[in-house]
């Protein structure tokens, strides 16, 4: 009897152990039996970082990485885990589940979703996409390219059914918002680590935008249409200024003390469409863009619309240079994405002010093309009488010129870049007064071949008429130019932001990439955590300007 039972308790072991033959998986994780799903997530990506393949070249690498993908699959759902511990079973077809196969890339390591974003079961392998973004690409593209478009990523995985179902609607989506702009990407989460930590995604499906290195996550029903506005409103929405009509005009006037065209989409409907908002944030360093709502305007908005020919129910572009006449007009069926990217190569003023370093090069080049450069001094003089004259006469030129222009036109201000001016030494004189009563301006005359050789002159007493305009020219047809190979210095860029600019954006980038993380992870103590850091950084910001300003005083 005796014997009876002893055999009985070693079968029970014997049992009990091949029940539990892939047991042991918290101390995979180095993880006790209680441990919470943060701590859990915290000791894999731990983990993963040491065993991942492509850091480590082990030869046991890829069998652990399988080993500690599979320990944090079971441990990060609760069924998975509510099984495990009450049988020791790891594989769901021992209990009843479809059974699921093994490939050589491991398996799908994230947590069961909450709503419409949930693990979808086993027995899917995801085929590779042909827009997959790896981690060399996220990191030399995507990110760089993040603060003048908008990146969407879409992660997938093994072992995903629900997969499927968001590829066929990325597929949809995908030649639309591509059309508009948008950059749009793959990440197969468990192979581009990488990214996926860098993202903070944590489950399978997962959708999220980049916009200025910032992650967004999307929570909602897997619809084109809830995707489109996800984008849409991702986009920063100050790259846009709301206009009544009766504000076109001051809007427009901006244009010569802001150095830059201005475009205005006058539409009925009440937010601007995704194209706009992303060709505005694709162009926002070299245009201003407004919108105006048509539907219900009041006396003096109503006459601004019929100045310009617009329709209360149709939708129309006008592009604004230095003048209150448009100098481009697109109908609402016009306006396309590859219209509007048409429309914004080579887009300029007239006659440019030279703010920075980028306006010099797109305005002069160095292709030994001559430009004309009025020196002026102070915001006044922008749009005065003989700034007028000349940037009349820089249309007028642009206009009879046949085979493009010979010469590029421009001014700069003295008082903003007098160190740049200064590095071209020598007048050629100048007369007492204009006719007007101001004081006649210098024009130099530059042909730049590279950075480091320029050749330039100076031409003096120009006061605006139409003669001086073309003994300007005549001068530069036949003076003999002084070389320099010295090197300029650069243009100091006007509109850069200042240091306590620069610290909010910085500020506010932490505190969104904290806001993403506690949201993705439901952690509320991060979130409070990364509130309190933001707080703590904006005394010592708002500290740092007093101190500025008591110094300045």
């Amino acid at each position: 009897m005796e014997r009876v039972a002893l055999l009985l308790l070693l079968s029970l072991l014997i049992g009990i152990g091949e029940g539990r033959k892939d047991g042991g998986i918290y101390d995979v994780l180095g993880v006790s039996r209680d441990a919470s799903r943060r701590e859990i997530r915290s000791a894999y990506k731990r983990l993963a970082r040491v065993w991942h393949p492509d850091k480590n070249k082990s030869p046991q690498a890829q069998e652990k990485i399988l080993e500690i993908n599979k320990a944090y699959e079971v441990l990060s759902g609760e069924e998975s885990r509510r099984r495990y511990d009450m049988t020791g079973e790891t594989d769901p077809a021992h209990s009843g589940s479809q059974s699921h196969t093994h490939n050589s890339h491991g398996f799908t390591f994230f947590q069961t979703g909450d709503g419409f974003f949930h693990f979808g079961g086993f027995g899917h392998t995801t085929q590779p996409r042909e827009d997959t973004v790896t981690t060399h690409y996220f990191e030399n593209v995507v990110l760089p390219e993040s603060s003048s478009r908008l990146w969407l990523l879409y992660f997938f995985g093994d072992f995903c059914f629900q997969c499927g179902e968001v590829s066929k609607i990325w597929d949809e989506l995908k030649t639309e918002l591509e059309s508009n702009g948008i950059g749009m990407g793959s990440v197969h989460g468990s192979r581009q680590y990488d990214v996926t930590s860098h993202c903070n995604v944590d489950r399978i499906p997962a959708i999220v935008a980049v916009v200025n290195r910032r992650v967004s996550h999307y929570y909602g029903r897997l619809q084109a249409r809830n995707i489109r506005s996800f984008v849409k409103n991702a986009l920063p929405s100050w790259i846009i200024t709301e206009l009544t009509a009766e504000g076109v005009e001051a809007f427009i006037t901006e244009s010569i003390s802001r150095n830059r065209p201005r475009l205005i989409l006058f539409s009925p409907h009440p937010t601007p469409s995704l194209l706009y908002k992303a060709v505005a944030f694709s162009n926002q360093l070299v245009a201003d863009f407004g919108f105006v709502v048509t539907d219900r305007p009041s006396g003096k908005g109503l006459g601004v619309l019929q100045r310009y020919g617009v329709s209360q129910r149709s939708k129309k572009l006008l592009v604004f240079k230095e003048y209150p006449h448009p100098a481009a007009v697109l109908e609402g069926s016009e306006v396309t994405g590859e219209v509007l990217r048409s429309l914004m190569k080579g887009l300029s003023l007239h006659l440019p002010r030279l703010t920075s370093e980028q306006a010099l090069d797109s305005t002069c080049g160095s292709n030994g093309r001559f430009c004309l450069i009025l020196v002026v001094k102070g915001s006044e003089a922008y749009n005065d009488t003989i700034t007028s004259a000349f940037r009349r006469q820089a249309i007028q030129l642009s206009a009879s010129s046949q085979s493009g222009p010979r010469f590029s036109l421009a001014y700069i201000d003295r008082s903003r870049q007098r160190q740049f001016i200064d590095s071209f030494p020598g007048t050629n004189g100048s007369r007492e007064s204009c006719e007007n009563g101001q004081e006649p301006r210098d024009v130099i005359l530059l042909r730049r071949k590279t950075s480091f050789h320029s050749s330039y002159n100076w031409f003096s007493g120009y006061c605006g008429s139409n003669v001086d305009f073309d003994n300007l020219l005549d001068f530069a047809g036949l003076t003999s130019f002084k070389t320099t190979t010295k090197l300029a210095p650069n243009l100091l860029d006007e509109f850069a932001p200042g240091i306590l600019m620069r610290m909010w954006e910085r500020i506010t980038e932490i505190y969104y990439q904290g806001y993403d993380s506690a949201t993705a992870n439901s952690q509320v103590l991060s979130l409070l955590t990364m509130t309190v850091v933001m707080a703590s950084l904006l005394c010592c910001a708002s500290v740092m300007g007093s101190q500025s300003n008591h110094r300045g005083n």
